[in-house]
């Protein structure tokens, strides 16, 4: 489940069209899963969407990004928190699961 949403996402908000896929993995034992990027000029390396007990949250992973861009992503009225190499999202209060 958390695939087809993580993918459906991407393509809704437009990111298609700045970033290529590398590869696109599901771990639905870990409740996550992954969208890995091919290098790219604003240094994210990947998207993932996470599902657990306290509902969903999007992860941006990333390099060494600008300042610009980390304040950016820092300043979204929906991020939670960051750290070095990763910023999080709420994605919403349900979880994606099915019952």
């Amino acid at each position: 489940m958390c695939a087809e949403s993580l993918k459906e996402l991407y393509e809704k908000s437009r990111l298609v069209d700045l970033f290529d896929i590398r590869v696109e993995q599901d771990y639905p034992e870990r409740n996550y899963s992954a969208i890995r990027l091919k290098q790219n000029t604003f240094r994210i390396r990947s998207f993932e969407l996470w599902d657990n007990a306290k509902g969903c949250f999007f992860r941006i992973y990333h390099g060494d990004v600008s300042t610009v861009i980390k304040t950016e992503l820092e300043s979204h009225s929906l991020h939670e928190r960051s750290a070095k190499k990763y910023s999080d999202f709420k994605a919403g209060t349900g979880t994606l699961r099915k019952p």
